[in-house]
C-alpha cells in the first residue's frame, strides 16, 4: 500500500510537478529555483527571496511575495479606496498572454492572432465581421460600425472620441447617429 502511494505521488508530481508544493501547490517557484518541501531553492541551496524585484516569473505568472502565481483569476484593473474621500485606480499586469476582463485576469486567446481587416478575433479564431447583420455599433466590434444593418470597416479620423451606443463621432464630438433606426 505504501509503495502504491509513493508511486501515485511520483505520477501526480510528474503531471502537476511545476507547482510548489508539487501535488496540490498554490504557487510556482521563480525562474532558476526548484521546489523542495514547500520552499523554493536555488542550485546553491539558497532560498528564493521574498522580494519580487529580485526574482523573475514565467510569462503567464505574476509575482507576489517572491513566489509566482498563475495570472488567470487574479484581480486586476480596479479602484482602491485610500481614505474616506480618496481612491486610486490600479492597472495590473495580467502577463504576456493575459488581459483584464471584468476585474480578473483571463487568458487572451487572441494573443498573436493575425486577422484581416474584415475580421475580428473571437475565442482565438478570426471571424468575418464585414457585412454581418447588426442593429448597433456594438454588434460589430471596435473596428467596425453598423450602417444600414451591415457591419462596415470604421475609418478612423485623425480626431477620435469614445461615443455611447446610438452616437457617432463627428469632428471630435459625439452626436446622435442619424442612421440609428434606418
Amino acid at each position: 500500500m505504501f509503495t502504491f502511494l509513493i508511486l501515485l505521488t511520483y505520477i501526480v508530481n510528474d503531471i502537476f510537478g511545476k507547482l510548489c508544493p508539487p501535488i496540490f501547490g498554490q504557487f510556482k517557484c521563480p525562474l532558476n529555483f526548484t521546489c523542495v518541501i514547500n520552499e523554493c531553492y536555488s542550485d546553491n541551496n539558497a532560498t528564493a527571496p521574498l522580494d519580487c524585484e529580485q526574482v523573475k516569473c514565467d510569462a503567464n505568472f505574476r509575482c507576489y511575495k517572491g513566489r509566482c502565481y498563475p495570472t488567470t483569476g487574479l484581480p486586476c484593473d480596479r479602484n482602491v479606496q485610500l481614505s474616506e474621500h480618496q481612491s486610486k485606480s490600479i492597472t495590473s499586469n495580467c502577463g504576456l498572454k493575459g488581459r483584464c476582463i471584468n476585474g480578473r485576469c483571463a487568458e487572451d486567446k487572441c494573443f498573436g492572432a493575425n486577422c484581416t481587416k474584415d475580421e475580428l478575433c473571437g475565442d482565438g479564431k478570426c471571424l468575418t465581421v464585414s457585412s454581418n447583420f447588426c442593429i448597433t455599433h456594438f454588434d460589430c466590434g471596435p473596428t467596425f460600425k453598423c450602417y444600414q444593418n451591415k457591419c462596415i470597416p470604421f475609418k478612423r479620423n485623425s480626431i477620435s472620441c469614445n461615443c455611447d451606443p446610438g452616437e457617432v463621432c463627428q469632428k471630435g464630438r459625439c452626436i446622435s447617429d442619424p442612421n440609428m433606426f434606418s
